[in-house]
């Protein structure tokens, strides 16, 4: 069904060519002037994907073709660059330094500040919910959905974009009938029987593409098409109101891990200032940065 939804990470990302499917770490899934590429070489690339992307990959074997000749893409740029020696380059090697400092200092604070698994409880995580009720919105919302499969030529692509325009102006109309033209029109099936009824969502549960839509579309309201998830959502807003703490439990307890996370740090790093002994002149420090005005 394809919704408005964030979507978990489902089957299994399939690397498919023409000549066969890679089912083990070691098989080739493709060649470079005849040496073999296997799938563990690929690995790494396919895991930094999200969850939509490797969930459409694994059905569809010719957006899977794409993101392979794109990985392997990457890998002979670096190689060539490799052999250029274009990591010595002064600024280029300034920044790889930069981004090393990073990666220690994000890894190092996270394993000196680690938080016990059991926080926030229960408790804490209702007391936020209850702080914060009318700040955590959930949407009741209906799409018309017009799907955009991979492969598709530029004029076919550009109908779709227009039926979606068109079939937007006509859901705006003063009477109009969004349940009807989403019946009509949709390709997501599975809610275009209901009208495009997809009921009560939480923030968390829409599509950050979709969500800014969303939230400026007012009641009743109907919003332009949104290009997201591998094809066009022409959302109807039919009402909002707080959510239930069942839906954003896993949002806030998020969210209060990561702000733990945060103070904690924080008092460490002031620890660390405070046992070294760290004075530092304000006027020194506020002529820095006038400097590079």
């Amino acid at each position: 069904m394809r919704q408005i939804l964030r979507q978990a990470a489902g089957a299994a990302f399939v690397l498919s060519l023409a000549a066969g499917a890679a089912n083990a770490a070691d098989d080739a899934v493709a060649t470079i002037g005849g040496q073999p590429i296997t799938a563990a070489e690929l690995e790494k690339f396919v895991d930094v994907l999200n969850p939509a992307q490797r969930e459409q990959a694994a059905r569809d074997p010719k957006m899977a073709l794409e993101i392979v000749r794109a990985a392997i893409g990457r890998k002979i740029i670096i190689e060539e660059a490799d052999r250029q020696g274009w990591d010595k380059k002064p600024e280029v090697a300034a920044q790889i330094a930069r981004a090393r400092q990073e990666i220690v200092l994000g890894s190092y604070l996270q394993s000196v500040v680690a938080l016990p698994a059991n926080y926030p409880t229960d408790e804490e995580i209702r007391a936020a919910y209850t702080a914060n009720r009318d700040r955590l919105p959930q949407y009741h919302v209906a799409q018309i959905y017009l799907g955009e499969p991979p492969g598709l030529s530029p004029d076919a692509v550009a109908t779709i974009e227009k039926k979606a325009r068109d079939l937007a102006k006509q859901a705006k109309l003063k009477g109009a009938d969004f349940a009807a033209l989403a019946r009509a029109n949709s390709d997501d099936k599975a809610t275009a029987a209901k009208g495009g009824d997809l009921g009560w969502l939480a923030e968390g549960q829409i599509l950050p593409e979709i969500l800014g839509a969303v939230k400026a579309t007012p009641d009743r309201g109907v919003s332009e098409p949104i290009h997201a998830a591998g094809g066009w959502h022409i959302i109807q807003v039919i009402a909002h109101k707080p959510a239930d703490l069942a839906q954003v439990h896993d949002q806030i307890a998020g969210a209060l891990r990561q702000n733990k996370a945060v103070q904690t740090q924080q008092a460490y790093a002031e620890k660390l200032l405070n046992d070294k002994q760290v004075t530092v002149s304000e006027s020194a420090a506020a002529a820095l940065f006038q400097a590079k005005k």
